[in-house]
């Protein structure tokens, strides 16, 4: 009997590795840590630790093939540390597709007008679900972008050396809205 993933093949479910490189990337910043408390009691959080590069961005990024008229939802639990922004962008397509998320505040900031959808929901003790989703224009490859953001709207800054931002499971799936945190956490038998 075979076991079925329930995340689309193509798409990337949550990942508890996010200091492994590839298939994580991580530019101007660094995952020290993947064993904190996160919303579910486990330790499985990882902490996204900005460097001190000025005037730059801070970004995790995975790459994925998709095709044409695809909805994809990019999707991730965070909760502040010394940064309260989380953006979440689709590099790679046409206008680059984009939300901001106040996780300390609980609340959406500037979102680009190829978003077809986007949440914000509250897990309790600061934890906050974030989700954007966008159709893909074409049959590229689109590399789902994490930035730790200085304020709404705003990735490029003056990095200063800390732990910014908590993230939990991360994903990308097919859809407006992303998979269920426990239903992407099993698997499915098939039934015969």
């Amino acid at each position: 009997m075979a076991v079925l993933s329930r995340v689309p093949k193509g798409c990337l479910a949550w990942n508890q590795t996010l200091n492994i490189n590839p298939p994580w990337i991580p530019t101007r910043l660094t995952v020290p840590s993947i064993n904190n408390a996160a919303p579910d009691g486990s330790l499985t959080a990882s902490i996204l630790h900005e460097d001190a590069t000025a005037a730059s961005d801070h970004f995790l990024s995975y790459t994925i093939a998709n095709g044409y008229g695809n909805i994809l939802c990019l999707s991730a639990v965070a909760k502040a540390i010394n940064r309260s922004w989380l953006m979440m962008q689709y590099s790679g397509f046409a206008l680059s597709p984009y939300a901001c998320f106040n996780v300390t505040a609980g609340t959406i900031g500037v979102v680009s007008a190829t978003i077809i959808a986007r949440g914000i929901v509250s897990l309790g003790s600061g934890w906050y679900r974030c989700y954007a989703s966008a159709v893909c224009p074409n049959n590229t490859s689109t590399s789902p972008r994490f930035y730790i953001g200085e304020a709404d709207d705003d990735i490029t800054f003056n990095g200063l050396n800390q732990d910014s931002l908590y993230i939990w499971r991360p994903q990308i799936s097919f859809g407006y809205v992303p998979e269920d945190i426990e239903q992407s956490l099993t698997t499915e038998v098939p039934r015969t």
